[in-house]
């Protein structure tokens, strides 16, 4: 019991670390102003990179 309730923590700790980065790569491409195509690499790029 106690190994579920630590796995749940855990993936609900992940989400929330991915959820994080995709806002803070949303925000930084807005202020550069990207569009289609170069936004979507940016993202990409942004979203990939662990220190975000």
């Amino acid at each position: 019991m106690k190994k579920k309730i630590l796995l749940q923590s855990c993936l609900r700790n992940k989400k929330n670390q991915q959820n994080e980065r995709m806002k803070n790569c949303s925000k930084k491409a807005s202020n550069m102003k990207f569009k289609k195509d170069e936004r979507q690499e940016f993202m990409q790029e942004c979203l990939s990179n662990k220190n975000n």
